[in-house]
């Protein structure tokens, strides 16, 4: 049962964080747009063909309904939003006419109808501009051509289309004076070396890691309690007679914190791998990682242990050591989402700077020396602490008072 808690909490919070953000590597939220087209013209066309195309298109998941329905389904809740334009609406445009498209906003969803609403404001604007731009002539010939030929003609008047084609083209020219050249410019430039560690954009992406690390954590304070059972039913006094003594007994508890460490790693990762579709080239090196890093918590955890003066002690002490550990190493808040100064700081720590190391092997952005030098250092670390433990363990540790 304490297995399944520490594993489960922080792997159902990255669930959650998952199901939220959208899929596979999937940074911007989705939404269904319901539209109920009653002019069906190609301007009421182009509306819907604006939210299904570039990047809308990737947000939206637009869908054509009857009006009833629609409003019934969004009562429902099934759509972000309801838009319904209105029958005269090409002709309406044409002319510089009133017109009303009509957003239901489905009250549930707060992002989704909110981009709905600011690209129709967008588009608004941009439509009266252009009318601005095509001046009075050229808007009361679109409406001559609108109302149809003059009694007693099939066809415009020659004279009428030679016209209407030179204020087009004045209209084109006065145009061009913005456009070619740009009257403004806008250049982007370069980004200072700092915002090179923005945060990835997937929400699940960024806690993803953090949340295998709190796991780490949870399982290293747990598995260290251990000792004390063993001195509770005696089982560390008879290991002191044997020829291996207590140091083997010791060891056996480390090899056994790999294990798991290693288990619940690979289990992670491979859901990594299917949901972010990391390179599953790294997921292997990155499994060493996270085994070597596990099991450096566990010492530390177990270290703490052997120094309390009884178990409730002892639980104390690592409870005192991994919540703050865990809140500025980025294992309940990502290091890319704390400030600045913070993030610094949390870097420092072993699990952040762990954690730190994790990410870039995920990522591919690591270079093997760097790794390498890294993992012996938690090796030699994680051997001195083993050292200190088994020596505090067979002395102090197993006096009755202790």
């Amino acid at each position: 049962m304490a297995l399944l808690l520490w594993v489960g909490v922080p792997m159902v919070l990255a669930l959650l964080i998952g199901t939220i953000s959208g899929g596979k590597g999937d940074a911007k939220p989705r939404g269904r747009l319901l539209v109920a087209d009653l002019d069906d013209s190609l301007a009421s066309r182009a509306v819907t063909a604006a939210f299904a195309q570039g990047e809308l298109g990737k947000m939206f998941d637009v869908e054509t309904v009857e009006v009833a329905a629609g409003r019934a389904r969004i009562h429902d809740g099934d759509g972000s939003a309801l838009i319904v334009v209105p029958l005269g609406f090409g002709e309406a445009l044409l002319l510089d006419q009133p017109t009303t498209i009509e957003l239901v906003k489905n009250p549930a969803r707060k992002i989704m109808p909110r981009i709905a609403e600011e690209t129709l404001g967008l588009a608004a604007d941009a439509v009266f501009y252009a009318q601005r731009i095509a001046g009075d002539s050229l808007r009361n010939s679109i409406e001559a051509i609108v109302s149809g030929p003059p009694a007693g003609q099939k066809v415009m008047s020659a004279a009428f289309i030679a016209g209407f084609s030179v204020e087009i083209n004045t209209a084109i020219e006065r145009l061009s004076t913005y456009l070619d050249p740009l009257a403004i410019e806008v250049v982007k430039e370069a980004e200072p070396a700092a915002a090179a560690e923005s945060p990835p954009k997937n929400f699940a992406l960024l806690f993803f890691p953090s949340m295998l690390f709190l796991t780490l954590m949870f399982m290293a304070q747990g598995l260290s309690e251990d000792l004390w059972r063993e001195k509770a039913m005696g089982t560390l006094a008879r290991a002191s007679g044997t020829p291996g003594g207590v140091s083997a007994l010791v060891l056996g508890k480390f090899l056994c914190s790999a294990a798991f460490v290693a288990a619940i790693g690979a289990i992670g990762l491979t859901y990594a791998g299917l949901r972010f579709d990391f390179d599953w080239r790294y997921l292997p090196l990155a499994l060493i990682w996270i085994t070597l890093a596990g099991v450096l918590l566990f010492a530390l955890m177990m270290l703490v242990q052997v120094h309390g003066k009884s178990q409730r002690g002892g639980d104390l002490l690592t409870n005192a050591l991994l919540f703050p550990l865990a809140m500025i190493g980025g294992a309940f808040f990502p290091l890319e989402m704390m400030p600045r100064w913070m993030a610094d700081i949390g870097r420092l720590t072993p699990n952040g700077w762990a954690l730190s190391e994790f990410r870039s092997i995920l990522s591919g952005e690591f270079s093997f020396a760097e790794v390498a030098l890294g993992a012996l250092g938690i090796i030699l670390v994680t051997l001195a602490l083993a050292w200190w433990i088994q020596g505090r363990a067979r002395t102090v540790f197993l006096r009755p008072g202790a």
